[in-house]
């Protein structure tokens, strides 16, 4: 059970670094307002494929974890 849950942890921690990360990089990126607009939308459906991946990745990775720990 532990390491499950510290599994999800480091899953949220990844997440955030990568979304902190993304908006970092638009934050440095000098463009048109129109093309931030573009770039925002960019980010969500980044972060929410992301977040997929990991979240569909947690069916396998715990039980490997345990396996080969």
């Amino acid at each position: 059970m532990s390491v499950i849950i510290y599994l999800r942890c480091h899953v949220l921690c990844v997440n955030l670094l990568i979304t902190l990360l993304l908006i970092l990089l638009l934050h440095f990126d000098h463009l048109s307002h129109v093309h931030h607009d573009m770039n925002l939308l960019f980010v969500e459906s980044w972060q929410w494929l992301i977040h997929g991946a990991f979240l569909s990745s947690l069916q396998w990775q715990p039980v490997g974890i345990i396996l080969f720990s």
